[in-house]
């Protein structure tokens, strides 16, 4: 991986209550998601090459398939994954949830890309927040709009926009994209393959 650059975020009409702390409970929990990029399901496209794998495993062997997918923090449905929340990773300021949250998609990939935020709003169940991030003369620009709503045993979180894709000489095209994820609290204890979540940045596998 590139090493990260410095990344510049510009911060526009800011609406932030900054006292409220984010309410989400510890423990192992079950995020569902759902993509679509100009209209078409690609997670059911995922979904159909894992059943398809899955079928052509032995009848005998399948439930120790399922075992294995399960100790890994996955599911025969590539939409679902497992995830550890830490107490250390939940008692902060809706203020922060926010910005950590900015931070990662800035620091996506090798982190060289530019995103300025604008029409920012958080408080103790929802934050939002516009973004516009990376493009030149040949496309690659995306924007858009993420919004997540969370209680103590659930949230749910929606990205929304669309991005120019480069296609050589030919310019770039025009890509539509949505994403759902849903999250529900499991239990109080992680699984060792679990995805460890920090304020909406994953991090380490849990420990």
């Amino acid at each position: 991986m590139k090493r990260k650059q410095l990344v510049l975020i510009t911060l526009i009409a800011t609406s932030v209550q900054t006292n409220a702390e984010v309410a989400v409970k510890p423990g192992r929990w079950l995020d569902t998601s759902k993509s679509w990029i100009d209209g078409v399901d690609v997670d059911a496209q995922s979904k159909k090459s894992m059943d398809e794998t899955r079928a052509r495993i032995p009848a005998d062997q399948r439930a120790e398939f399922d075992r294995m997918m399960a100790e890994q923090g996955a599911s025969t449905d590539d939409s679902q994954e497992y995830q550890c929340i830490k107490p250390e990773d939940v008692v902060l300021s809706a203020q922060e949830f926010m910005t950590k949250s900015m931070h990662k998609m800035s620091n996506d990939g090798d982190g060289s890309q530019l995103c300025t935020f604008s029409d920012q709003h958080a408080d103790a169940t929802k934050i939002s927040y516009k973004f516009i991030c990376g493009g030149n003369a040949q496309g690659g620009q995306s924007k858009g709009q993420v919004q997540m709503e969370f209680a103590e045993t659930s949230y749910h979180m929606e990205v929304s926009g669309s991005a120019n894709i480069p296609v050589g000489e030919a310019g770039a095209k025009l890509m539509k994209s949505r994403s759902v994820s849903d999250g529900k609290w499991v239990s109080a204890k992680c699984q060792p393959n679990d995805v460890r979540i920090s304020l909406g940045s994953k991090t380490n596998k849990e420990k």
